[in-house]
């Protein structure tokens, strides 16, 4: 799975990032830290040293692996709460209630200043000005090595519903013998996921994709004589279709790079079918 990840999304994920990316993704990350030592190493701690030893295993097998920072988020709520009752435990003795509340109001005031990073609570437009208002716009970078308006994550939150909208507004609009025999072909599994929870609505068929596990899923029962296709560029099939058509277009200012503009294409008289195809299709991304 990482190796298929690493050719697909991590190549310019660095062992660097990662690290870097822990405090800012977690603000009681040195807390954490403290909780995988103890339950790792504390003589007390012996009943839970495998749950310390998981945590430390994980953690530098993402670092070796390039994973994204956000992969390593499982572990935290048990390091975190070790970290905590041995923090608690030591510090006691040692400091007062000004001390204790200055640390709390210090993680609450860092958490309300992420906070916007990690939900969507601010609008797109907004969102690009408090990024450069608090000087973090490198969170905008992609995975692909590009840097967009807002964080990946929330960008890749945004136009799918109007993307279906489109796909439906061109399928539906097929006359009715090419409807019947028209499969939707969608080139990642983000739009088909899309189709998918979507399309019920407006009368659309599953989605079919070989991209990752949705390859599975097989090309269905239908050749795909006409493809609606969703996410693709003219040349991915422009020799391979008798006519492909442009039908159908969607933009977004704030989505990522590759769904910001999008081109629906309908493909009719394909050289092969889609069953005949699919098989060397496994592992396409």
């Amino acid at each position: 799975q990482m190796d298929d990840l690493r050719r697909a999304q991590l190549a310019r994920v660095s062992p660097v990032s990662f690290l870097f990316d822990q405090p800012r993704m977690v603000a009681g990350f040195p807390v954490a830290v403290l909780g995988a030592g103890v339950l790792a190493f504390g003589r007390e701690w012996r009943a839970y040293r495998l749950v310390g030893w998981t945590g430390i295993v994980a953690f530098v097998s993402l670092i070796l692996l390039r994973g994204k920072s956000y992969y390593a988020g499982p572990l935290y709520p048990v390091l975190l709460g070790a970290g905590a009752v041995m923090l608690e435990r030591v510090g006691k003795p040692l400091w007062g209630g000004a001390v204790r509340w200055g640390l709390v109001g210090l993680m609450i005031g860092y958490l309300a200043l992420l906070f916007p990073l990690g939900l969507p609570l601010l609008r797109p437009g907004t969102m690009e000005r408090y990024l450069a208002a608090i000087g973090l716009q490198s969170t905008a970078g992609t995975n692909i090595g590009v840097r967009e308006r807002i964080p990946q994550d929330y960008a890749d939150m945004l136009n799918w519903k109007e993307q279906v909208a489109e796909v439906a507004r061109v399928y539906n609009g097929l006359p009715q013998e090419d409807r019947e025999r028209a499969v939707i072909l969608a080139s990642n599994y983000g739009e088909a996921g899309a189709i998918d929870f979507y399309g019920e609505g407006y009368g659309l068929p599953p989605a079919r994709a070989f991209v990752g596990t949705y390859w599975f899923f097989g090309p269905g029962e239908l050749p795909g004589d006409v493809r609606v296709l969703h996410g693709f560029s003219e040349d991915d099939f422009s020799n391979s279709c008798e006519t492909l058509d442009p039908a159908g277009y969607i933009t977004h200012p704030f989505a990522v790079a590759e769904q910001r503009d999008l081109t629906i294409f309908v493909c009719r008289g394909p050289s092969q079918t889609l069953q005949e195809v699919w098989p060397s299709l496994e592992g396409e991304n």
